[in-house]
């Protein structure tokens, strides 16, 4: 569980034997009926003890759905999250929220540095990626 202010992001992980639209058609309306957001993705076998690829700390003011803007944009392109840390700064008058993930990539590096610059631009979301895998460009 992530906290962001008084609400929080929950991911969890579910085996079911049916497809993911079929998994979707039994969340939704539960989520629907409590104004929640759904992500829903397979996790592929023997993916459990993955090295990351990639960490990346995010630095914003706390707001709803940052966590969504963040992950959701890194996602589509190309990265894998392991790993969602998040906190609230302990200095509540500066309200910073951060968040730390760790995850590998599909598609290089280069297509989360330009969603980086895109975050900071539009969102005003300050970051930093820093390659663990020196393998990955």
């Amino acid at each position: 569980m992530a906290r962001l202010g008084d609400n929080f992001v929950i991911m969890i992980a579910v085996q079911f034997e049916g497809s993911q639209e079929a998994l979707s058609n039994i969340v939704s309306p539960l989520a629907g009926s409590m104004d929640l957001k759904q992500s829903l993705m397979e996790i592929e076998e023997g993916t459990h003890d993955i090295e990351p690829d990639v960490r990346i700390n995010i630095f914003s003011d706390e707001r709803m759905g940052i966590v969504e803007d963040v992950t959701s944009m890194l996602t589509e392109s190309g990265l894998n999250i392991l790993s969602l840390e998040s906190n609230l700064g302990s200095n509540q008058s500066n309200n910073t929220y951060s968040i730390h993930i760790e995850g590998t990539v599909s598609d290089g590096i280069a297509p989360l540095y330009e969603v980086l610059d895109r975050l900071s631009d539009e969102k005003n979301i300050q970051s930093q990626l820093v390659p663990i895998n020196s393998q990955v460009i």
